[in-house]
């Protein structure tokens, strides 16, 4: 435990039905108390190693609580919401009621203990129900309990909501550290769940088959497909066939086109795959659809590349749902099985509409040379059997004047033919009108019906605007997280914050996005909805950065200001004075075998020190294997290089000129240096020559890693400046 002390206090309250009702919304194992009882527990005696802070300023955290009814002795552990509650009562969630054993109408009495308990390490939860089979229990149980727990009670029942309105119940039976209960704040906790007993598993196992296996007889399977073939499948009524497009050409227009024998049945559906739509297709949930009721069996959808739900789009889900009614039940009671409806779909890049309008425009150029146009049907017919066509048209066919469609008189598809009774309402959707009962009635269920949010309280009279709310702001959408990395509902009250639309995120994002992390660059501390921007900001930072100054000497390794492994570049060096003296264009450690407290304005004394390292370089060498230096006998030795001044005599004319440009830290110098600087120097040469990163960052990069490849690589990626 974090906290070495315990706070001794204890305190009676009581529960009714009235203080039950007014604490409905508490959630979990947190209680309400009374202002009182903080005032106290600040007042009581601490125990423990707390000897320091004994003021009552310092309390425990989280603060945790023992609750026993005194009516029948049970016992639960619990963390606190609020002091605001009502004097001498306690609020209860109904987790507490039941595990201290209150009926809805009864009066108890509590006696409330504080009493820390261990950080948990490891539950055992047992299904009280078979066939829970979530995808994923870790998203489930990291919101329940992360959410609203404070503490788990051996031997207590968990009920734990999922994503999609289920409900889970547990038994918790085993925790560990071993004892009543344990602490579920700011602790990793292994979780085992395990069947009851054989019987259950045996269950839970034939449960999950059955919905594995669910697919209605007669349905195709679906799956992949591509803009360059059709498919064709079958669905039966009230069912879905749901389709993948994994890619197509974003930077035009695409058209997903279904075609059926039939005239009304189906309807086309449709969702981007992102981390903001998650769930596939449905009549009350996607982002484009088709409800019309078309009579030529066919029907589209047009995704324009401009549409901002395409732009971090994976894959596109397509869904075919035949909406026909099944088939009544014979006499005997037995249903026939359901008629599948064939169908064919298609995704392809769609072309420009020029054709259609050229036709537009033919139309309306005027009347067909020799022929007039019925006034009946709007055919266009000779002259010559214009009289008879008129009579017999007039005869045998009937015009509805509200769509101008040409029926054959006391046919059952002019008996059929239906215009929407809402025409001020419908004139917002296109083809409010039909040929067949089953188009009507669909017509009306999508456009003219009640339809609640199965999630919310959001209602309205037509499927299109559910839809729209349930992708958009409907608090049970899920979403992929992008700081736990896991499917869950979007939260929130269904009123996007000012927040939330700055920022972009989801109110479960802002809330699991106040976790802290630890930036891997600047080691600030971090709440994880503040990383993105604040590493675009080292971005910049980085951006803005010179490339770091070289040591002037040719063979170091090392920039002329050093730079930090997880640092910007330093500016200077940390001695004022020998910052002030080091005038050579040296770093620090290549200046120091030259560096001497002699007043030297001039720079005489400096030039002799530097004539005598180059003659000693020259004459006798650094006796390093490592060396590298040119102008060092050691090197040229271990390189089979012919000696440069083999005598006293033939060294000091090759010396003099680097001598005499010392003080011009345009020009190189050629100093031995140690192994570590010999092999970073190396390590950044190499760098350097794959041409991404000036010399400059290669080398660094070297210093940063002492000379490790790798390392470097990623301190490139971290710091450096790409050319």
């Amino acid at each position: 435990m974090d906290d070495p002390f315990d706070v001794r206090w204890q305190s009676a309250f009581t529960t009714d039905p009235a203080s039950r009702a007014k604490s409905r919304g508490l959630q979990g194992d947190r209680i309400l108390l009374p202002q009182s009882a903080l005032e106290a527990i600040m007042a009581a005696p601490r125990s423990g190693n707390d000897m320091t802070t004994n003021d009552g300023l310092r309390l425990p955290f989280p603060l945790m609580f023992r609750l026993q009814n005194r009516t029948n002795g049970r016992v639960v552990y619990s963390g606190v919401r609020e002091f605001i509650g009502e004097e001498s009562q306690i609020g209860l969630t109904s987790y507490l009621e039941q595990a201290l054993g209150i009926e809805d109408k009864d009066t108890a009495e509590i006696t409330v203990t504080t009493k820390q308990v261990p950080k948990g390490t490891y539950i055992r939860l047992r299904p009280l129900e078979p066939g829970y089979n979530p995808d994923d229990w870790r998203p489930i149980l990291e919101r329940e309990l992360g959410k609203n727990f404070t503490t788990l009670t051996k031997n207590t029942h968990l009920h734990v909501k999922g994503a999609g309105g289920d409900e889970f119940k547990f038994l918790l039976d085993k925790v560990e550290p071993e004892g009543e209960a344990i602490c579920v704040v700011d602790t990793d906790v292994e979780v085992d769940i395990e069947a009851l007993d054989e019987d259950q598993a045996r269950e839970t196992l034939k449960i999950i088959a059955a919905r594995t296996s669910k697919k209605p007889t007669g349905n195709s399977a679906g799956g992949e497909i591509d803009i360059w073939k059709d498919v064709e499948g079958y669905v039966v009524p009230g069912s879905y066939v749901d389709f993948e497009l994994p890619s197509w050409d974003r930077t035009r227009p695409l058209s997903i086109e279904l075609s059926f024998d039939d005239e009304e049945g189906l309807d086309l559906f449709a969702v981007p795959r992102s981390t903001r739509y998650r769930s596939p297709p449905r009549e009350s949930e996607h982002k484009w659809g088709d409800f019309t009721t078309r009579s030529d069996g066919h029907k589209s959808i047009t995704i324009q590349p401009t549409d901002p739900a395409i732009e971090s789009c994976e894959k596109l889900l397509i869904s075919v749902y035949s909406h026909r009614p099944a088939a009544p039940s014979s006499a005997k009671g037995k249903a026939p099985a359901p008629i599948a409806q064939r169908f064919v779909l298609r995704a392809r890049i769609a072309e420009s509409d020029g054709g259609s309008k050229d036709a537009e425009m033919e139309d309306a150029d005027g009347a067909p040379d020799g022929q007039q146009k019925c006034k009946n049907c709007a055919q266009w017919v000779p002259k010559a059997s214009f009289f008879l066509h008129e009579s017999f048209c007039l005869r045998n066919n009937v015009t509805c004047k509200d769509c101008g469609r040409v029926f054959k008189k006391n046919s059952e598809e002019f008996r059929q033919h239906w215009h929407c009774v809402h025409k001020d309402a419908c004139d917002l959707f296109p083809d409010s009108f039909g040929n067949t009962d089953v188009g009507h009635e669909r017509h009306r269920l999508a456009f003219h019906s009640q339809h609640d949010c199965p999630s919310c309280d959001f209602s309205t009279h037509d499927l299109p605007e559910l839809a729209r709310h349930r992708t958009t702001d409907c608090p049970a959408k899920i979403i992929l997280c992008q700081f736990c990395h896991l499917e869950v509902p979007q939260g929130g009250d269904g009123t996007p914050s000012p927040e939330m639309r700055l920022t972009g995120l989801t109110a479960h994002e802002i809330e699991d996005g106040s976790r802290t992390t630890q930036c891997s660059l600047c080691d600030r501390i971090l709440r994880l909805r503040e990383v993105e921007p604040h590493m675009k900001n080292h971005k910049l930072a980085r951006a803005s950065q010179p490339t770091p100054a070289l040591c002037r000497n040719v063979n170091c390794g090392r920039t002329l200001y050093g730079v930090g492994s997880r640092g910007p570049l330093s500016a200077r060096t940390s001695s004022a004075s020998e910052s002030h003296q080091n005038e050579l264009g040296l770093c620090g450690t290549c200046f120091s075998a030259l560096y001497s407290s002699v007043y030297d304005p001039e720079g005489k004394a400096m030039r002799r020190r530097i004539e005598r390292r180059y003659l000693m370089q020259l004459n006798s060498g650094c006796g390093k294997g490592w060396c590298a230096n040119e102008w060092c006998k050691t090197h040229r030795s271990n390189a089979g290089l012919e000696p440069l001044g083999s005598s006293m005599k033939e060294a000091v004319p090759l010396v003099r000129p680097l001598v005499q440009s010392a003080f011009d830290t345009t020009a190189p110098m050629y100093f031995c240096v140690d192994e570590m600087s010999t092999i970073s120097r190396f390590v950044a040469g190499e760098l350097a020559k794959e041409g991404r990163y000036e010399l400059g960052w290669c080398v660094a990069a070297g210093e940063a890693a002492k000379g490790d490849m790798g390392g470097a690589r990623e301190w490139l990626e971290m710091w450096g400046n790409a050319k």
